[in-house]
């Protein structure tokens, strides 16, 4: 073999042998993968349901991406309740945002006047000035 060439054989949902051949030599490396670990660990948390990160991040989406809004506040709103007096500025933030896109300027000032002061205790200078300057807007 005149080019150096590397590549993948003996593939497997676990495992591959990756091949290196130059000239007259050729060297493998046997190549290992958790995928069953991996696999069963993902098949758990999927089984248990939605986590309320995965209902933020999903409400996230379709906010950031002009989706269905209300189905946008229904996850903020579980996210928020199953985070409790955990949940954390910038998360407070995204819910205000939400509500105000949403129409529902009340509930946007009531989580903004939130996240304002949990981002004060913080010590977040960003998102003091952006929950200050949503506050003004609303």
């Amino acid at each position: 073999m005149e080019t150096f060439t590397i590549f993948l054989d003996d593939l497997k949902h676990d495992s591959a042998v990756m091949n290196f051949v130059w000239d007259n030599t050729a060297a493998t490396l046997p190549i290992k993968f958790p995928t069953d670990a991996k696999a069963m660990a993902s098949i758990e948390k999927v089984m248990n349901g939605p986590t309320a990160n995965d209902y933020f991040n999903a409400a996230v989406y379709y906010f950031q991406e002009n989706k269905d809004i209300k189905q946008a506040k229904t996850w903020i709103d579980k996210a928020m309740s199953m985070a409790g007096d955990k949940a954390q500025f910038w998360q407070l933030r995204q819910q205000s945002l939400i509500y105000a896109k949403s129409g529902d300027k009340a509930g946007a000032i009531a989580v903004a006047k939130k996240s304002l002061a949990a981002s004060e205790e913080a010590g977040n200078g960003d998102y003091v000035k952006l929950n200050k300057d949503s506050l003004k807007e609303w």
